[in-house]
């Protein structure tokens, strides 16, 4: 998405052209091998190493000044026709995820005051943005130009945000954008050749998609369609053509968001999935503890529960959560054990602790079922404490074959039902006897 000022200039520089601002501004301070060395990786299109050079050559309060110098502008001088795409993309979706640094799409929202923008640092922010709400939320994974120090553009950064050892904002970050990656349908807009390239290099480092259920999708140009699909071989997005930016991409996303309005204003039993469901009364109810100061890695398991072919809500394992749950029946928990109990979230997403002998208490009033999903077996103490009917699966930290029993537990549950007769014994059970709804679930990653 270009965006011009009123005199048709180019408000904001391309990476390539950033690093050699850099490189230039390297050159006035008499660093002249620095500025070559700066120029000629980015010649080479190693622009994730020419960043690195440059920011340590630019140290400090010097990085700081010429980041701003790029991304801080008067956006007064701004031509109001490139608002035309922002707004459209905030008609699709009140939760855009962008990877860009300065304020276009809070510039450009009909009620910019009410846009809660943030980065990775505000973990309050990260725990909100995945429920539900009215709320006008934009979330800057690559950071924001007001906090150049914590801006993901070089090598060293990109390690900060997506290596396994990150440091702890950085994690809660990756963590819930793998959660939005199992949980959402994630549409890419302006998806360049670039921006495939580096979703390729970050999803082999980090797995982002390992078990993810997708499908996810990307509105590229139908001129890079076979170059992008090339480069996102083996990853869970389907690419969606358009002719070219500018007005055709904008004419793209009007498309969708009337699609959108469509779907909206049918009957919630026409957009039914088409296979057999459970009975009408056994409504499931996923929850799932991931505290931002206590993360797991839980994307495997959710991934196979969304595969059981039948309506799964989900939403965060708090107390409340579960008290307020009435309308399901059949409950899915997931959480860790300690020795105070279930390891849950409270309401501000951090950690929080539910006793064993408590758990019955704060079921809803029509829970029929619940299976516990956990790191490890419940000892002779904690089972003497249950007094309801409970499946427990220590299942937590397996994947892939060690998995099927999840498999078989949806035949007994949904294909031979007889709750009375499933019981508990060494996380086993005994028993004796393409239509997606995408933009009910849409989360939008944002490049320009």
């Amino acid at each position: 998405m270009s965006v011009e000022n009123k005199d048709g200039s180019r408000a904001f520089p391309s990476w390539p052209e950033l690093l050699n601002f850099a490189a230039e501004r390297l050159e006035d301070e008499e660093l002249l091998d620095d500025s070559h060395l700066v120029k000629l990786l980015v010649k080479k299109g190693k622009l994730q190493q020419a960043a690195q050079e440059a920011q340590e050559q630019l140290s400090g309060r010097r990085w700081y000044d010429f980041m701003q110098s790029q991304f801080v502008i008067d956006f007064t001088q701004l031509d109001d026709s490139c608002k035309a795409l922002p707004q459209a993309i905030w008609q699709l979706s009140n939760r855009l995820v962008t990877l860009n640094y300065d304020k276009v799409l809070e510039w450009a929202h009909t009620e910019s005051v009410n846009v809660c923008a943030f980065d990775n640092e505000n973990t309050n922010r990260l725990a909100e943005f995945s429920r539900n709400g009215s709320q006008e939320m934009l979330w800057h994974l690559h950071g924001k130009i007001e906090n150049p120090k914590h801006m993901v553009l070089t090598p060293q950064s990109y390690n900060r945000l997506y290596q396994e050892d990150a440091e702890e904002h950085y994690q809660a970050a990756l963590t819930k954008f793998k959660e939005l990656l199992s949980n959402k349908i994630i549409l890419f807009i302006g998806c360049s050749l670039d921006d495939a390239e580096l979703l390729a290099a970050i999803v082999k480092q980090n797995k982002l998609f390992d078990n993810n259920t997708g499908p996810h999708y990307a509105l590229v140009r139908e001129s890079d369609k076979q170059a992008i699909d090339a480069k996102l071989t083996g990853i869970p997005v389907n690419t969606i053509t358009f002719s070219d930016f500018g007005q055709p991409l904008i004419d793209a996303v009007h498309q969708l968001v009337e699609c959108k309005n469509q779907q909206e204003q049918q009957p919630k039993e026409s957009i039914q999935p088409l296979k057999e469901e459970p009975n009408k009364h056994d409504k499931i109810g996923l929850f799932t503890a991931s505290p931002l100061d206590k993360p797991i890695d839980d994307s495997d398991i959710i991934a196979k529960l969304k595969k059981f072919k039948y309506p799964i809500s989900q939403q965060a394992f708090t107390e409340s959560n579960l008290m307020e749950a009435d309308v399901y029946s059949i409950l899915f928990l997931l959480a860790k054990t300690t020795s105070s109990g279930l390891l849950i979230e409270d309401d501000n997403a951090c950690s929080d602790y539910l006793a064993i002998d408590e758990l019955e208490s704060s079921l809803p009033i029509n829970a029929k079922i619940t299976v516990l999903i956990t790191d490890k077996l419940l000892n002779e103490q904690e089972l003497g404490q249950v007094k309801f009917p409970l499946l427990v699966f220590p299942l937590l930290n397996q994947q892939g074959k060690d998995l099927k029993p999840l498999d078989k537990l949806a035949h007994q549950l949904f294909k031979r039902p007889d709750v009375k007769h499933i019981s508990y014994l060494k996380g086993r059970m005994l028993n004796t006897s393409l239509i997606k709804v995408m933009f009910n679930r849409c989360i939008l990653v944002v490049s320009y």
